[in-house]
């Protein structure tokens, strides 16, 4: 167990990790209500230890999340999202939960009535199953081969939904169009980057990266539509960069397709490394067609960066204006999207994506993010 005073005590001792009193942003109030935060306890051990964070999701999002109950009012003890062994001993005026794995485990331990919030990342848990079902199938059509469900939510959600007071999610307000009518306090919130001056000091060659195309995800190929962006690339002269952890029965499917000069294979990359910034500084547009998420960091990330957004409106990220967002998640849409946007001239490309650089920096930045939650918990 590691003290830190008038900042948080750091429980390690159980293997769980554990972080009471977490009260580094808590002005000075003479009443102090308690949260239990069941979300990340990582990021913010990380934030006490003043380590440097450099990925906003999901690790800042849970420092923002713990800063901004203080900044109301609260002292708060963090779980992790997982953690079904935790008991509650305290009476808690808030309860935040991240999914329903520990819902009824704490819920059931909890000796007051504390206000409930659901916090999610990702889309309603049932259209995520759905949407991926769809995509699974799909693909089984196309390549004749069945892969296993990759980012499917196995703990139902629909009972912490129906307890919470509010729900609040990333994404933009489309989001709540995939919620059933009977949950009227669905909010929505945008996802940000941590800022840096890369692309201010790093002039990009347009000439060539309006050429170039960057899938840029998490796992779950199909989930996130890399084999559509194969299948549309294949047979196109256009350069695909594939920097994601990869399912291997997906890559095997595509063995023909890797090979070909203009689609490359990269992998995992760490944020803000020298990697990073070579991929980002190739392309000048990313690209997801993913069938389900709540607001893709990995996009908000590139367009920190200046890369402009071809998303599906599934990606949650309205890019009307400065990017495009795919209808259909069709090959045919795709492959249209991308002749479309490497025809434009180096110059709009280079104006498009310095308008994309002052969209993010204002509207996904982490103070953004941190207004927009700090306005919808006032609500309470």
């Amino acid at each position: 167990m590691l003290r830190q005073r008038n900042k948080a005590i750091i429980h390690t001792d159980t293997g769980l990790s554990y972080v009471e009193s977490f009260s580094r942003f808590l002005p000075s109030l003479k009443r102090r209500k308690k949260a239990l935060l069941s979300y990340l306890t990582g990021p913010v051990i990380a934030e006490l230890q003043n380590e440097e964070l450099v990925r906003f999701s999901n690790h800042g999002l849970a420092v923002s999340w713990a800063r901004v109950l203080n900044e109301l009012g609260y002292i708060v003890d963090i779980i992790d999202w997982d953690n079904t062994e935790f008991v509650p001993k305290k009476k808690y005026d808030l309860i935040v939960f991240h999914g329903g794995k520990n819902f009824e485990q704490i819920m059931h331990n909890v000796k007051n009535q504390p206000r409930i919030i659901h916090w999610l990342t990702g889309s309603y848990w049932k259209f995520n199953n759905s949407e991926e079902d769809k995509r699974l199938a799909d693909f089984k059509k196309r390549h004749g081969t069945t892969i296993a469900r990759d980012r499917y939510i196995i703990d139902s959600e629909e009972l912490v939904n129906e307890t919470s007071d509010m729900i609040i999610v990333l994404g933009d307000p489309s989001m709540r169009s995939v919620y059933p009518s009977k949950y009227k306090k669905v909010f929505t919130v945008n996802n940000a980057s941590y800022p840096d001056n890369h692309y201010d000091t790093h002039p990009k060659d347009y000439v060539s990266a309006k050429e170039n195309f960057l899938f840029f995800a998490g796992s779950g190929s199909i989930h996130k539509g890399l084999d559509l962006l194969i299948d549309s690339f294949k047979d196109l002269t256009q350069h695909l960069y594939i920097v994601a952890n990869t399912d291997r029965a997906v890559m095997n499917v595509f063995k023909k397709e890797l090979q070909l000069p203009n689609i490359h294979l990269i992998g995992e990359v760490g944020m803000r490394t020298k990697e990073f910034y070579d991929v980002m500084g190739t392309c000048a547009y990313v690209i997801l067609p993913s069938c389900s998420e709540g607001q893709a960091g990995s996009v908000v990330e590139a367009m920190n960066q200046g890369l402009i957004p071809i998303v599906s409106k599934e990606t949650r990220l309205d890019a009307t204006g400065y990017g495009y967002v795919l209808k259909n998640n069709t090959i045919a849409e795709i492959t249209s999207a991308v002749k479309h946007f490497s025809s434009l001239t180096p110059a709009k490309v280079h104006s498009m994506s310095r308008e994309v650089r002052l969209v993010t920096q204002a509207y996904h930045s982490p103070e953004f993010f941190r207004k927009q939650l700090k306005a919808i918990l006032k609500k309470l």
